[in-house]
């Protein structure tokens, strides 16, 4: 049954599988039926608000819970945009965040209300809604333009130091949503996991496709998520059929988990993205879970998911390569641009589920997309080659973006970080290469004469100003070696003995 829009999803589902489990977390669930009634009691409360118009972006800062989905799905209904941000995220960076794609309001969960010190008391407005756990936060200034299209805006590290906002519409999330409804097989009787957070691009399939499918929905908390040993119990708890996570998180689950003392033949699909899977510990996974489909699946938050590939099993213990990111998925275009002699050039994505572009930033819009053979293309940044089977083979990073945890990480990002203590002068950031697939983030600063920074203090101040999984592996107080042209030279540091 087609959809204009993704909340009716839900509603297809609620009157297909009024009965079946939506969600579940913990000991509490919420069936089809009743997901619906307090999706459509919420956006009606929403609507009923003053200040409220079709197409603003309403914030969302909350742990991962029932309500939470309930709030996303009552933000569709209403017609509007959702911007979800990571609730144990810096106050600063998510203020900036709202600031910077001009929230109108915010869902904002009681156990985040600190975030309300990064505007002025008069700025704001905090009432009640029907929404358990809940308040409505009313951003009194002037509101930007409406876009009445978009389903959410995702925010990823940005070059520039600060986060960039990532554009979506329905038409673009449906797209994407459609396409897994194509390749991978589920039906009200499949038990998808909910492992990364909403303001990761990872959710969109956890949430869109488990609910287009009539499935149920297991949301993991943000402690479970983190204990190997609970993720692998709850997999045979609940039964889950469905599992996807970055790589990381397998891998942790493989070394710690104790999978071999769980029932785990329900699992079917296996999908992993993210960051590079080596080859070693997929493989042990696979012979650990033989029954289960395994997919590496690659893409920005730009594209979502662009390319596919089936892992083949068994793989030959002499492999040590990682496997191909594999073929364009069928809804996309893709093209390989400046290619040099070894074969090597950047890939690029046209389609219908390619994002509208950055939020308010001409600079990156432009840098980062271009028109060529009557399509628009997103140039991803990731250098890749075409195997003879014609699969696509990772090899790199075109710029200095890495990726650790699954997360994107932008060095600019944690130099601008530095950059705000106030003792610093000068500060870089690099990321070391220490295996093909791992990176050690290595901060070096130079600090006012008079007073000394300790490692210690350093670190502190970043725990504080940004997220864990970019808070760098190593501190150290150096002078700043620089170019001919005066600029940072981060060569010079990646040169010197460590």
């Amino acid at each position: 049954m087609g959809v204009e829009y993704l909340h009716q999803y839900l509603e297809n589902s609620a009157a297909q599988y009024p009965h079946n489990n939506a969600l579940i977390c913990g000991e509490e669930s919420l069936s089809y039926e009743e997901l619906k009634i307090k999706v459509s009691d919420l956006s009606a409360s929403i609507k009923s608000n003053e200040g409220f118009a079709i197409g603003c972006r309403i914030g969302i800062c909350a742990p991962k819970s029932i309500s939470t989905v309930i709030g996303i799905f009552g933000v569709l209904k209403a017609g509007c945009g959702y911007v979800p941000v990571g609730h144990d995220m810096p106050v600063d960076r998510n203020g900036y965040i709202f600031d910077q794609c001009g929230v109108h309001h915010i869902l904002l969960h009681s156990s985040c209300m600190e975030l309300l010190k990064y505007w002025d008391e008069t700025s704001v407005e905090v009432r009640p809604i029907n929404l358990d756990g809940f308040v409505w936060v009313t951003l009194l200034r002037e509101s930007n333009e409406n876009k009445q299209d978009l389903a959410y805006i995702l925010y990823t590290s940005g070059s520039t130091g600060r986060p960039k906002g990532v554009t979506f519409t329905h038409d673009q999330a449906i797209s994407f949503v459609e396409w897994c409804g194509s390749v991978f097989d589920a039906g009200p009787n499949s038990v998808f996991s909910s492992h990364a957070p909403f303001h990761f691009d990872l959710s969109i399939l956890d949430l869109y496709y488990s609910i287009r499918q009539g499935a149920s929905i297991v949301l993991i908390d943000e402690a479970s998520a983190k204990n190997p040993r609970q993720l692998a119990a709850l997999i045979e708890t609940y039964q889950i059929t469905h599992w996807y996570s970055t790589p990381t998180v397998l891998k942790l689950m493989l070394r710690y988990g104790q999978i071999d003392r769980y029932d785990h033949t329900c699992l079917q699909y296996v999908l992993f993205a993210g960051e590079v899977f080596p080859v070693d510990p997929l493989r042990k996974l696979t012979e650990c879970w033989s029954q289960a489909r395994f997919y590496n699946l690659y893409g920005p938050t730009e594209t979502n998911v662009c390319t596919y590939h089936e892992v083949i099993k068994p793989i030959p213990p002499g492999r040590e390569e990682p496997l191909p990111i594999g073929k364009i998925c069928e809804h996309l275009k893709g093209r390989v641009i400046d290619v040099d002699d070894s074969g090597t050039g950047e890939l690029c994505i046209s389609g219908p589920a390619v994002t509208s572009g950055y939020w308010k930033n001409d600079m990156a819009n432009s840098d980062k997309f271009f028109a060529s053979d009557g399509f628009r293309w997103y140039a991803t940044g990731d250098l890749v080659t075409i195997a003879d089977n014609g699969l696509y083979l990772y090899t790199g990073r075109k710029d200095r973006m890495i990726k650790k945890y699954g997360f994107r990480i932008e060095p600019m990002e944690i130099e601008a970080c530095l950059h705000r203590h106030p003792l610093v002068v000068d500060a870089a950031v690099i990321a070391r290469e220490v295996s093909p697939t791992v990176y050690r983030i290595e901060a070096y600063w130079s600090s006012r004469k008079t007073e000394d920074i300790s490692q210690e203090d350093m670190r502190s101040f970043c725990l504080k100003n940004l997220p864990y999984y970019m808070v760098p592996d190593v501190f150290r107080e150096r002078d700043i070696p620089k170019t001919s042209t005066d600029k940072t030279d981060y060569q010079s540091l990646l040169r010197e003995e460590e």
